[in-house]
């Protein structure tokens, strides 16, 4: 009976294998990947036409409150839209030439007659091309990807919906079909930010219309532009706290500059897993992702600190907890304090 049911699981991981090796089968589920984003862009035009023409146009009666109104939602929705376009089409970060593994040592792993051996070849390539890692996985060893063939830079791991290896990894967004990553994270942040205020924003100016409508105060429009109306009302509310939910959650990680999934798994070093050691300080924690250029922190353009491949530690946990690890690359011993020695360090490294 153990013999049956364990053919049948092999009968049906082999098939599952052969079903997404297809390309066709490839091309289908990746069509079916953009039915989320499809929904999320049909709700804001929805939103658009019943808030502006349905509520503006329909149900605000001075000029001058009607024109502020629209001025206000136009420039929310324009940054919401400008946010969510670049976490969407915003590449997502791999890991550069100098982590992957070539032919010989793919060749070596495979020889490999025991989880030491393993380890060593890992840690020999790791050494030899000065590669700047500090994380280890569950055992100790050198993390890597054998689906990617490559080394994981620090905070990196593979995303099986994309199918590889992302930098500094938070999670897979199937509402923008792609991963939250080191190259849109501030993107996504703006995102959920704009989205929360626009949804708000909408809410709290149909309020007093809604709360109208209850008193019996008539309004010059069909029962349909009112139901839409009003729908949108509670369509609002109902985001706009998802949303604020999400975006106070993320400022959170921000503030601890931890990802969602280190959140939850800590990653590993020599001397144990540790949430803390990306931990900067709240106010270089917040740079890190929106940049030291104040002047960008609200606008959807790229302007995070660092290169997605090495991160700086806290001064505190690198002092009393992290100087036994054996940081390899140019890393060992030390770390620069100061930003831009540190990113012309690791420039001239990966170029």
């Amino acid at each position: 009976m153990v013999k049956c049911k364990r053919g049948f699981s092999l009968a049906g991981n082999w098939l599952m294998e052969q079903c997404l090796g297809n390309k066709c089968v490839r091309c289908v589920i990746g069509t079916f990947r953009w039915v989320p984003v499809l929904f999320v862009w049909a709700i804001i035009c929805w939103a658009y036409y019943t808030y502006v023409v349905a509520f503006c146009f329909g149900m605000v009666g001075p000029i001058g409150v009607k024109l502020i109104l629209l001025i206000v939602f136009h420039i929310l929705i324009f940054l919401f839209l400008w946010s969510n376009t670049q976490t969407v089409i915003s590449p997502i970060g791999r890991p550069p030439e100098l982590f992957n593994l070539p032919h010989q040592i793919r060749t070596e792993l495979g020889a490999a007659t025991n989880e030491i051996e393993f380890k060593a070849v890992l840690e020999r390539f790791a050494r030899d091309r000065k590669i700047p890692i500090a994380s280890r996985s569950n055992d100790g060893a050198v993390r890597c990807c054998l689906k990617c063939s490559c080394v994981k830079p620090d905070r990196c791991h593979h995303c099986s919906v994309c199918g590889h290896c992302v930098l500094k990894f938070d999670h897979h967004c199937p509402w923008v079909n792609t991963c939250i990553n080191f190259n849109n994270y501030k993107f996504f942040m703006l995102f959920l930010g704009y989205g929360s205020v626009l949804c708000f924003f909408g809410f709290f100016t149909i309020l007093p219309y809604f709360i109208s409508f209850w008193q019996r105060v008539d309004f010059s429009q069909t029962e349909v532009s009112r139901f839409l109306v009003f729908f949108l009302f509670f369509v609002a509310g109902l985001f706009g706290l998802s949303m604020g939910c999400l975006f106070f959650y993320h400022l959170f990680l921000i503030s601890k500059n931890r990802s969602t999934i280190e959140s939850f798994r800590p990653p590993i070093f020599t001397h144990g897993a540790d949430k803390c050691v990306y931990n900067l300080g709240v106010r270089r924690n917040f740079e890190e992702v929106f940049g030291s250029d104040k002047r960008k922190w609200l606008l959807p353009l790229f302007s995070s600190n660092g290169n997605g491949v090495a991160f700086r530690n806290s001064a505190e946990v690198f002092r009393s907890r992290y100087s036994p690890v054996s940081t390899i690359g140019h890393f060992t011993g030390s770390f620069s304090s100061e930003e831009e020695d540190y990113d012309h360090e690791m420039r001239t490294l990966l170029t």
